[in-house]
């Protein structure tokens, strides 16, 4: 990941979050929020902190069980394959609360850039990838959480020193930030992600019909996204 010098301007460059991440850059934004390049104080390396700001204070509560519910069903998810989250949480930056994921920093290149190019990849190598996404994915769905955000954008192909395979690509499933989860027995209706049942959100292009429709999902929804 690089960072995009025309975010340079960013107000929490230089900002700690939660006392302990220190914003160093900006990585790259997306409709859930803001990613940075961020050094915790705990670490010797740095982090890749996703920022979400803008929750109105009528929906904080909400939010925050929603939110903390999912980034704790998203930590639990160990497959080499899966992006790795380190902690989560909630600060108070200027007077406004904002929530936090800090992952781990990947050195590779989305899919969608391959992809953007308009060359179909070799077909060993296009399976050699989906067979990865469908390693993480069939993790997260034995625990009942679905992605329903799969697409380029949300793939790293990560180069490794000693990589096995001819084209050195290891996939890392990003971005379970609208992940279905599942319901939980004290906390009935919460299964629909950050986001307010029949309210749509995702990538059209890469969607379940019935996503799009804003009727329930479950794992079958990824399959057809990947």
């Amino acid at each position: 990941m690089q960072q995009d010098a025309s975010e340079s301007g960013d107000p929490l460059i230089g900002r700690v979050i939660d006392g302990r991440f220190t914003i160093q850059s900006v990585l790259g934004r997306g409709g859930m929020g803001v990613v940075y390049r961020a050094h915790p104080a705990s670490l010797e390396r740095s982090v890749a902190l996703k920022v979400m700001t803008g929750v109105p204070p009528e929906r904080e509560a909400e939010f925050q069980r929603r939110f903390f519910l999912e980034a704790a069903t998203a930590a639990k998810l160990k497959h080499p394959n899966t992006i790795t989250i380190f902690d989560y949480g909630s600060s108070v930056v200027d007077d406004e609360r904002v929530f936090f994921i800090a992952m781990e920093l990947l050195d590779g290149v989305p899919l969608q850039k391959l992809v953007a190019k308009g060359k179909a990849l070799a077909p060993l190598r296009a399976l050699h990838i989906a067979l990865q996404i469908s390693r993480s994915l069939r993790e997260a769905h034995k625990g009942g959480v679905v992605h329903r955000d799969l697409k380029p954008g949300n793939v790293m192909l990560v180069k490794q020193d000693e990589a096995d395979d001819v084209d050195g690509d290891f996939v890392k499933v990003l971005d379970f930030g609208l992940a279905k989860v599942p319901q939980q027995p004290d906390q009935p209706g919460v299964v629909e992600g950050l986001t307010k049942a029949g309210t749509f959100m995702g990538s059209p292009r890469y969607v379940a019909p019935e996503q799009i429709e804003g009727r329930p999902v479950d794992a079958r929804a990824d399959i057809y996204s990947l």
